[in-house]
């Protein structure tokens, strides 16, 4: 082979590796970068499902004492009718 080819296709391969390895380090960030923000998802999402876990407690106490009322105000209705009979 000519040495002109031989050093041109050398350069070209010694470019090529340099992009390539180039595109490995851009990725290999990349992909530290997201793990990163589902890590901080992660986080954000188990807050979350604690705040939700005592909403939804909230409301079950809320909905009992509701209900008691209802029974409450539903026997003095009865009381009342009672009387008026």
């Amino acid at each position: 082979m000519d040495q002109e080819l031989i050093a041109y296709l050398d350069e070209r391969f010694r470019q090529t590796s340099e992009q390539i390895g180039s595109l490995r380090q851009e990725t290999a960030q990349r992909f530290e970068s997201m793990e990163s923000a589902i890590r901080q998802t992660h986080v954000v999402v188990e807050g979350l499902r604690g705040d939700i876990q005592l909403l939804a407690e909230g409301i079950i106490g809320v909905e009992e004492k509701l209900q008691s009322l209802r029974d409450e105000v539903s026997q003095q209705f009865d009381e009342v009718r009672k009387s008026v009979e």
